[in-house]
């Protein structure tokens, strides 16, 4: 167990090192004063990751946000992010990183250097004076090495406290299809020791052969398997492209308060600013704190039966975690027998991945029997429900509410037919005091004419979970393929909730 652990924590690391060294060397563009017409305001490059067999493991975007100034000099703000998503969030590691870089247009060294994980939930983050260069290349830096060098040189690279080369030498050219469309290509093999240390062996990069040198794939092997991050899409925004932002003041920067150091340096621990409750969610979040849903409950004949109130209520700290809190109430009912007003169900959810750290029910009548209050430890990979004595589980296990929040963020995509599984969601679930594998089946768009804001495009998907009494009632849910991704109706057996 502790061997598979050890190889999944490789793949991770390896995954973060791959995308931050390999996708940004050819993604972001030279400084230089001839090669700053690749560094393009509003251009967003979207990539597709995949690991073996899971053909959607997570995704990659590469921003560059604007052209401003930043302590004093002209400056590029350039954004990179990397997230896993669906199986591979939920079963094998969770990986939610960005990095913004702030590079000087005139010397190509970074000016600041600011990292986010939601492993921690605190930023982190590094910064050089910008009168005096750092004594290696950072990351950031080397990216404009490698186009000075068209992709052909061997490199010294600082990361942390860690320092290792990265070798690129060009092989040849070839035609290549990706989603975002076909390409003549150039291509790369790319090796460095923080691979290699790792299991894996030497990769390769093809860029497209045109003026716009887009890099479109990335290929690493290792005995597990190959990692591919491909090129999906590519977005210019016209509202920012050109456009000079305002100038950034580093005195009065987020990471001003941060120790002045090289960005090679160790980073110091950061002091957490005092806690605010009831902050807003992240943008990529696609619904917002505070939200309230009502489903209108209905049996087989369609009759109405009762009401439930669906609420991102609140925002605090509760035992030293960011958490957010979801509940689902009843509202009304005209069937008490099954459940009452009053009854809910409650989750306490991490604000970023939606995971849970702990989960309470309590229904009156026949819902009785899925009472329960359970306590999550993610890290540790186990569940304890009711007092009871802990079982273990899959790091990125959900509870059934938790999971419906969850779901609006994930990529679901209708397969070529029935038969194709290539777009299956599977999430770990806790069900009934033990853990099982949702699988998550999505069909085709659909046409909800119900009322104005139903009208929209939404989508079914089936939910299977090897349990046979619970995929005896056949779950299904639609969710709505806008913004707000939206749950539009839920049904299990004879009953269904219905969003108003």
């Amino acid at each position: 167990m502790e061997s598979v652990k050890n190889l999944i924590n490789n793949i991770g690391k390896v995954l973060v090192a791959t995308l931050f060294v390999a996708t940004i060397f050819y993604s972001t563009r030279g400084v230089l004063a001839q090669e700053t017409d690749f560094l393009k305001p509003g251009e967003k490059l979207t990539y597709k990751i995949s690991f073996g067999r899971i053909s959607n493991a997570g995704f990659a975007e590469l921003s560059v946000i604007s052209k401003t100034r930043f302590a004093g000099q002209e400056a590029f703000e350039v954004r990179a992010r990397i997230k896993t998503i669906d199986i591979v969030n939920a079963t094998l590691f969770a990986i939610d990183d960005i990095r913004t870089v702030y590079i000087s247009a005139a010397s190509g060294l970074p000016l600041n250097i600011r990292n986010i994980s939601d492993a921690s939930g605190f930023p982190r983050g590094a910064s050089a004076e910008p009168s005096v260069a750092p004594a290696g290349l950072d990351l950031v830096s080397l990216i404009f090495k490698a186009r000075q060098s068209a992709g052909d040189g061997k490199f010294r690279v600082f990361e942390g406290d860690s320092g290792f080369w990265v070798v690129l030498k060009p092989i040849g050219n070839s035609r290549m299809s990706t989603e975002a469309g076909d390409f003549n290509a150039k291509s790369s093999y790319f090796f460095s020791e923080v691979f290699t240390s790792r299991g894996f062996k030497r990769g390769k990069i093809f860029i497209s052969d045109d003026a716009e040198r887009l890099p479109l794939k990335i290929e690493l092997l290792s005995k597990s398997g190959r990692l591919d991050v491909s090129l999906v899409g590519i977005t210019r925004d016209a509202r920012t492209s050109g456009a000079e932002q305002k100038p950034v003041d580093a005195k009065n920067s987020e990471s001003s308060s941060q120790k002045i150091i090289r960005p090679y340096d160790p980073v110091p621990p950061q002091t957490p600013a005092p806690y605010v409750d009831n902050r807003q969610l992240g943008s990529d979040l696609p619904f917002r704190l505070g939200e309230k849903l009502i489903y209108a409950v209905k049996d087989s004949s369609g009759s109405e039966i009762g009401e439930f109130e669906f609420n991102v209520s609140e925002r605090r700290q509760i035992d030293g975690r960011d958490t957010l809190r979801i509940v689902a109430s009843v509202k009304s009912s005209k069937n008490p027998s099954m459940f009452a007003v009053g009854d809910f169900a409650r989750v306490d959810v991490n604000p970023a991945t939606l995971l849970p750290y702990n989960s309470e029910m309590r229904f009156r009548g026949s819902l009785g029997s899925l009472n329960h209050v359970q306590l999550f430890n993610q890290d540790a990979g186990q569940v304890t429900p009711n007092a009871g004595p802990s079982v273990d589980v899959a790091w990125g296990t959900h509870t059934v509410l938790s999971l419906l929040y969850a779901a609006r963020t994930f990529s679901l995509r209708q397969g070529r037919g029935a038969a194709d599984i290539g777009n299956d969601t599977r999430v770990s679930v806790f069900w009934n005091n033990r853990p099982l594998v949702f699988t998550l089946r999505p069909s085709d768009a659909q046409t909800n004419g119900s009322s104005e804001e139903k009208r929209a495009k939404s989508q079914v998907f089936s939910i299977v979970s090897g349990d046979v009494l619970l995929d005896s009632l056949n779950p299904k849910m639609t969710i709505s393929t806008d913004a707000y991704r939206r749950p539009t109706k839920i049904s299990f057996g004879s009953y269904s909730l219905e969003l108003r």
